[in-house]
């Protein structure tokens, strides 16, 4: 049977095919055209869903190889900065510590606003911390940061979270670790 399939398939495509039929184009030799077509397609197809997989396994092995990697800079790093923190102890000001193979550094993160309660907060405001959007009412993260800034006091319905000082290591080859 599929040596009978095979004959068809080379028959259509032969049919098609201006070389081994030139004659002129008529309704079997356009819908042989249209078949070759859609065989041609889903072998297309076919080759596209083959490169996919093999890309995806191509990921797959990246991320287990560079992962085992990571793992080492990860640990490195953690050694470095809690090398840097400990010179930190002695020199609280330390911000960067430059040496031949590369720059440890922190900074100082911003702290995250939440807004946990926002009715709570828009009735207890005055106003000067809050802003318009065209539907209704909402609270302005930067006037209340400014606010709680200038006044020490954190308003009703919000929370503010502080964030470690954020430590960085930078390797004289360009490569930038960030932990």
């Amino acid at each position: 049977m599929e040596l009978l399939g095979k004959d068809l398939e080379e028959f259509i495509y032969n049919l098609a095919d201006d070389v081994t039929n030139p004659g002129e184009m008529n309704r079997e030799k356009a819908d042989a055209i249209m078949y070759c077509m859609g065989r041609e397609q889903k072998r297309k197809d076919e080759i596209h869903e083959q490169a996919k997989n093999q890309v995806e396994q191509i990921y797959f092995w990246e991320e287990s190889q560079s992962g085992k990697y990571q793992k080492v800079i990860d640990r490195l790093s953690d050694r470095l900065r809690d090398y840097f923190f400990n010179l930190r102890v002695d020199d609280p000001d330390l911000k960067t510590k430059s040496m031949p193979n590369g720059t440890l550094k922190v900074r100082k993160q911003q702290p995250v606003l939440h807004i946990n309660d926002e009715k709570r907060f828009l009735e207890n405001d005055s106003g000067a911390m809050t802003r318009t959007i065209p539907s209704h009412l909402a609270p302005d993260k930067k006037a209340i940061l400014k606010y709680i800034k200038e006044t020490g006091d954190v308003p009703e319905g919000v929370s503010l979270e502080t964030r470690d000082d954020k430590f960085s290591v930078t390797i004289n080859t360009g490569v930038k670790n960030v932990g």
